[in-house]
């Protein structure tokens, strides 16, 4: 049960400045189905290793890979916005940034146009009259993506646009919102929303549910009385018009006689102590996901960031002391960030040495890495240790053999929950639909990170906004968060948070081959088998 008052807002009707804290403003820590990860673990039974699955409840046996290793590459899906070295950063200008900006939510609104177009062109008679007369609105009707936001009119008009929060104090402040158009449609047009017609409606049938965070893309009816505010009448969810754009090739690793195995383990992975103290040259977890990859032998083994955590500096500093006083031979800081995040990595490929262990491991950085630049897009780490392990960008939608397959360790549904305001009753949703709500939010953006501005503790690099993107809708999205472990298929994508392995949490993926390329239709939902276990059982 979410802990806002569904039936009122506390936006007032003129839009005015206020400093008062919005009732619809949720809090990480607001909702019971928001629970951190530790708390989640506590309610499995102590006697079984799986917190949860989607798919096929599948016998442990079955995870073990008893076949010789296929042939098959992993690299980056649109090579023509992949980052695979590091970068200039900061260096992008506001005019260059704003027309970033402006180009996805302009390419935005005319993909929507255009799928809207084909679900006429394709499903006309399958579609509700209510649904099939907005979509013939949004196809044909070109008023509702070139009106000026400042033109009265007393006729109730779509508006399209991306939502803005009233800025105090470097935070979003909720009590004001405002729609900023397209440079298309009006160079200047940034309008305040005027929702007091939610404020003051009552929970019928005809109850109109709302969510917003700063940067969300939204279609919307409403009048324009007096040219300096929109009256909002209704949001149109025009998600279930966008197609997903899933690859159209069937993948190749699915074409052989046996499953493909994935693993995804989220960082850091260093043990803290009971005494919360860091032993920075520990191996406890990397021995764990050592010992997993010896027993199970997956395809591919993907290590997700941060590494060493920049909120263990301080550790880090008192351990380094501490090694000087009882080793006289070292220096200050003689095991250097590099060191220390290769030495982790070193010690996995070692134990795994002469074995027929035939995992490919990959990494995937975070911003929060210690030692390392905070900028979003991140360019892949640089491994000196192994050639057999391979580093790629944060965010990556990667090709796996034919699979697409997203990633992200920047905790873009922490952020989206900080900021996000709705009026959705509680009482007619299910628990935990919230964080389904937060991963719809990055798909049908087809944008691993859609909040604008970004969290205070992000650095967003503006000139490589298109890495961002989703050009390709991936059949397998892992979003790391501190939000408890979920599965989610949505619109036929897989959206998994593996937990983190601090947490003693892994993700584990098996995709069931084909029987014949015929039965790809572009999701691999049904064939897809997840489950998110105890990595120490």
């Amino acid at each position: 049960m979410e802990s806002d008052n569904a039936s009122s807002i506390s936006l007032d009707e003129n839009i005015s400045d206020s400093n008062e804290v919005d009732d619809f403003t949720n809090c990480f820590n607001c909702d019971n189905d928001e629970i951190k990860d530790e708390d989640y673990l506590n309610q499995v039974p102590e006697l079984s290793r799986v917190i949860l699955y989607a798919g096929d409840s599948l016998d442990d046996n079955q995870w073990m890979r008893k076949r010789i290793k296929s042939d098959f590459g992993i690299d980056y899906l649109d090579p023509n916005t992949s980052i695979r070295k590091a970068f200039k950063f900061i260096s992008s200008k506001l005019i260059e940034a704003n027309e970033n900006l402006n180009i996805y939510l302009e390419n935005f609104i005319e993909e929507l146009k255009n799928s809207c177009q084909k679900i006429l062109d394709d499903c006309e008679g399958n579609t509700d009259s209510d649904s099939l007369k907005v979509i013939k609105d949004l196809a044909h009707d070109d008023c509702w993506i070139s009106t000026s936001y400042h033109r009265k009119t007393a006729v109730e008009t779509y508006y399209v646009g991306r939502i803005r929060f009233r800025m105090a104090n470097h935070k979003s402040n909720s009590q004001t919102i405002y729609l900023e158009a397209p440079s298309s449609v009006d160079k200047e047009g940034i309008i305040p929303l005027d929702l007091s017609q939610f404020k003051n409606q009552s929970k019928n049938q005809d109850f109109e549910e709302f969510s917003l965070f700063p940067g969300k893309i939204v279609v919307l009816k409403g009048q324009n009385f007096s040219g300096n505010h929109l009256v909002v009448s209704k949001f149109i969810n025009f998600n279930r018009f966008l197609r997903p754009l899933f690859p159209l090739q069937c993948p190749q690793i699915l074409q052989e006689q046996e499953p493909f195995n994935i693993v995804c383990a989220c960082g850091p992975f260093l043990k803290i102590d009971d005494n919360n103290q860091i032993d920075f040259l520990d191996t406890f977890w990397m021995k764990s996901i050592a010992n997993y990859l010896k027993r199970y032998n997956p395809d591919v083994l993907f290590l997700l960031g941060p590494f060493i955590e920049e909120s263990m500096l301080s550790s880090l500093e008192r351990w380094s002391r501490q090694n000087l006083m009882l080793n006289e031979n070292l220096y200050p800081y003689q095991w250097n960030l590099d060191r220390l995040f290769n030495y982790q990595i070193r010690f996995l490929c070692k134990e795994l040495e002469g074995l027929s262990v035939l995992t490919r491991i990959v990494l995937i950085p975070s911003s929060n890495e210690l030692g390392k630049i905070n900028v979003f897009p991140m360019y892949p780490l640089e491994v000196k240790c192994q050639k057999s392990v391979i580093s790629f960008s944060n965010p990556s939608i990667l090709n796996i053999g034919g699979v697409a397959m997203g990633l992200t360790t920047t905790d873009i549904l922490l952020h989206l929950s900080r900021n996000e305001i709705h009026n959705i009753d509680p009482t007619h949703h299910k628990s935990g639909e919230r964080i389904r709500r937060l991963c719809e939010y990055v798909l049908s953006h087809r944008n691993f990170y859609p909040l604008l501005p970004p969290d205070l503790n992000l650095n967003l690099e503006y000139s490589k906004y298109n890495a961002l993107l989703m050009r390709q809708t991936p059949h397998i999205l892992v979003l790391s968060s501190v939000l408890r472990p979920f599965i989610y298929n949505i619109d036929g994508t897989i959206v998994i948070n593996p937990g983190k392995v601090a947490k003693n949490c892994i993700a584990r993926i098996i995709l069931e081959p084909l029987k014949s390329t015929q039965q790809y239709t572009g999701s691999l939902s049904q064939f897809t088998n997840v489950e998110i276990i105890k990595l120490n059982y």
